[in-house]
């Protein structure tokens, strides 16, 4: 079974936080570690894969920190966890006629396009949980 191990979920989560900041220049790290409750060490590793990727620019500098390298609608979901996790459900040296290796092409691309979200549209999922909250007293 394909699992997204705490990387890949963690750089989700640390990306959708550094798109809150879109446009309003850079945001230190230890900000997105504080607000997800994680390692600085940790997001600093995660940074440092997305960085490599293109998907961050960092900044130097007693000010510096990140910022997302396009805008919230350009980064996919899919994007950041092929840099973390590497491949989304790759089966190695598919045998079987050519139904079953179609089979397995077709699913690769469903699970493919589960991901295509893009970051801004992440975002959104903060209103939609708002909505379907229900609170107790």
């Amino acid at each position: 079974m394909a699992t997204i191990s705490t990387r890949g979920s963690y750089g989700v989560a640390a990306m959708a936080e550094l798109a809150r900041y879109w446009g309003s220049g850079v945001v230190q790290i230890g900000r997105i570690a504080h607000a997800l409750d994680l390692s600085q060490n940790y997001m600093e590793q995660i940074f440092g894969a997305l960085r490599k990727a293109g998907l961050v620019e960092s900044v130097r500098g007693a000010q510096g920190g990140y910022r997302l390298s396009r805008e919230p609608a350009a980064i996919t979901v899919l994007e950041i966890l092929e840099v973390l996790e590497g491949g989304l459900c790759e089966v190695v040296e598919p045998k079987g006629s050519d139904g079953v290796m179609l089979f397995w092409k077709e699913r690769h691309d469903a699970i493919r396009a589960q991901f295509e979200v893009t970051l801004e549209e992440l975002l959104a999922y903060d209103a939609k949980a708002k909505e379907t909250m229900i609170y107790y007293i």
